[in-house]
């Protein structure tokens, strides 16, 4: 979606900044007036700024760019894709920035630019590993986008990397920042809902025009997107709430998105760690205005029920529901940029490290291979 603006003076604390007419405003980021005000600012102040390269210039790749506009300590630097063609969306999306962005299809330069502190890596699944391991192993911070790789092996890789640099390495699952999962999780570390014995949460998600909006990747023969990769949101989320999975058993049908080259809806069972029992839901074809992150927990203490709190004393229930705690999508995804920072910076902060995240992948391989085969999988432990 595309929109314009007429032209803005905005007064700033020492100066005047001028909006120009045709800002682009990229359909999964609308504050773009907010964000080019800010790279205005931040341009003009003397501080020193975290310098970052970007890997990947489709859908994901822009939402990381323009993450990094918004924050006030980082600026863009370098912008990677093996198709030249994909930067034609940085001038549109980004007209305010565009002439301070350098663009290369050679992954290098990136790579040798000491200058270059931050590797952000957006690009499709399988090339996930390749990337994050070279610029780990260039002294290079990396956030990596989720799945942190495709593989147990390359996980394996990756957490070993990570051990011998001192870079920080952070996977992005933003489902742990939407507000009432945070609210929830610290009620489950309090043990507020006693031992967890059933969680159902679920990645319902209108893919059809968004899985190949950028590219073709996702429905290539050899390397196309699974769409349990592509919910793998909700793998993390159930392991950051439930803890560890032991077995899962996947089924699946391929009615609703043809146009993918795989089943487009999953339910995934889980056995947990702890003698519990989940599920998990991965629908790419939902006939809904808007992308649903249901989440459904039963503990010893209390229940939730999306944002409605249930919990037990003394024989009786109580009821609270949470306001304002929805996924929102850009909120979330500043908050974890801004994690990712701050633990860059040294600063306390919340991330989800090679070894979260090379668990989740385990996770995410045995529910696969259990789609496949037919049988409940093992999950292997990292």
């Amino acid at each position: 979606m595309q929109c314009s603006i007429l032209l803005t003076v905005i007064k700033s604390t020492n100066s005047l900044m001028v909006i120009p007419k045709n800002i682009h405003f990229f359909r999964h980021n609308p504050h773009m007036v907010d964000i080019s005000i800010r790279y205005y600012i931040k341009k003009k102040s003397k501080q020193d700024l975290l310098k970052v390269g970007v890997v990947g210039c489709g859908g994901g790749g822009l939402m990381h760019i323009s993450h990094y506009l918004w924050h006030k300590e980082t600026i863009v630097s370098t912008v990677f894709d093996i198709n030249s063609d994909r930067f034609n969306d940085i001038k549109k999306r980004f007209p305010f920035a565009d002439n301070d962005i350098h663009t290369t299809t050679n992954f290098e330069d990136i790579l040798n630019n000491k200058e270059i502190e931050i590797v952000s890596i957006a690009s499709p699944d399988h090339t996930h590993a390749e990337y994050a391991i070279a610029a780990l192993e260039a002294g290079k911070h990396v956030l990596c986008e989720k799945p942190m790789c495709t593989s147990i092996i390359d996980a394996k890789k990756i957490i070993k990397v990570t051990k011998k640099t001192k870079g920080v390495f952070a996977v992005f699952q933003q489902m742990r920042f939407v507000p009432r999962n945070k609210i929830v999780h610290s009620m489950i570390e309090k043990n507020e809902l006693g031992e967890i014995f059933f969680i159902s949460t679920g990645y319902i998600h209108d893919m059809r025009k968004r899985a190949f909006e950028f590219s073709q990747w996702r429905k290539d023969p050899m390397n196309h997107q699974h769409p349990l990769f592509g919910g793998i949101h909700h793998i993390d989320l159930l392991r950051w709430m439930a803890g560890e999975v032991e077995e899962v058993y996947t089924i699946a049908t391929h009615k609703g998105f043809y146009q993918l080259p795989i089943d487009d809806t999953y339910i995934t069972q889980l056995k947990l760690k702890n003698g519990g029992i989940g599920s998990i839901l991965t629908c790419f074809s939902p006939r809904v205005p808007q992308e649903y992150h249901p989440l459904r927990i039963y503990g010893s203490k209390g229940s939730v029920h999306g944002n409605r709190i249930y919990l037990e004393k003394n024989e009786n229930i109580t009821e609270k529901t949470l306001k304002k705690s929805d996924y929102k999508g850009t909120p979330q995804f500043r908050e974890q940029i801004s994690a990712f920072i701050d633990s860059v910076m040294g600063r306390k902060s919340n991330i989800v490290t090679a070894k979260d995240g090379g668990q989740t992948v385990a996770v995410c391989n045995a529910a696969i291979e259990s789609w496949k085969s037919g049988k409940p999988t093992i999950v292997q432990s990292l």
